[in-house]
């Protein structure tokens, strides 16, 4: 049976991923590994390396995406295919570098949760639906659940993640890179800037949606998953 890793997003777990994993379950092996530990990309690559053969698709989602991109770097023989969604090959922005450390000083295991959630979900979702309460829930208790030591490995991935643009000339997997319409965190010059360099790529852009497109227009993402690996 074919394979596809899951690769989650900054303080998400496999809840962004319900409706994906409906979708393919009977078909491929699903794996979603724990991001919980890994303090940097390489090693988080490094360990979920472990799990890829010669029939293994990679779907990295925004941090994810850091990782997956560095997966089908360092083994471009093994992985089938690869899809990038909301995310990008650069390094972190000194606007963005300012506002993790500050986060990360103002924080502690009491109040992580509260500040994520103020600094991220409205960035993260579409204007029609910021005042959802399930995604509201959903959102924030996947950042409680996951934890503080969590939030702090993750946040020391991202401000530590390595600039890939020189190194995507190495992808040789068949790549769909997935963009929203309204996604801040990832905008459409950044998954440009994907397709040009990574060489057999194509770009998806998915109307009305943000930074979790898998979440907010479920059928359509999944749908374009089943087209590009089929």
């Amino acid at each position: 049976m074919p394979k596809i890793i899951l690769i989650s997003g900054y303080m998400c777990d496999e809840t962004i991923w319900q409706s994906t994993i409906k979708t393919f379950k009977n078909n491929y092996e699903l794996i979603i590994p724990s991001l919980k530990n890994y303090k940097t990309v390489e090693e988080a690559a490094k360990s979920i390396g472990r799990h890829i053969d010669i029939d293994t698709s990679i779907i990295g989602f925004s941090m994810g995406g850091f990782i997956s991109l560095q997966l089908a770097i360092k083994h471009p023989e093994f992985i089938k295919k690869l899809v990038i969604v909301s995310s990008n090959g650069r390094g972190i922005s000194k606007i963005r570098e300012k506002k993790l450390n500050k986060y990360l000083k103002e924080s502690n295991q009491n109040n992580f949760a509260d500040l994520f959630y103020k600094l991220h979900f409205d960035i993260s979702f579409s204007k029609n639906y910021l005042d959802n309460k399930k995604y509201q829930n959903e959102y924030y208790e996947m950042t409680k659940n996951l934890g503080y030591q969590t939030f702090k490995n993750q946040t020391n991935l991202i401000l530590n993640r390595p600039n890939q643009l020189q190194n995507l000339k190495k992808i040789k997997s068949k790549t769909l890179i997935i963009n929203s319409s309204e996604d801040k965190l990832s905008p459409l010059s950044m998954s440009k800037e994907l397709k040009e360099k990574i060489k057999n790529s194509r770009l998806k852009m998915i109307k009305n949606s943000s930074h979790f497109v898998m979440i907010e227009k479920p059928k359509i993402f999944n749908k374009s998953l089943i087209d590009f690996l089929k």
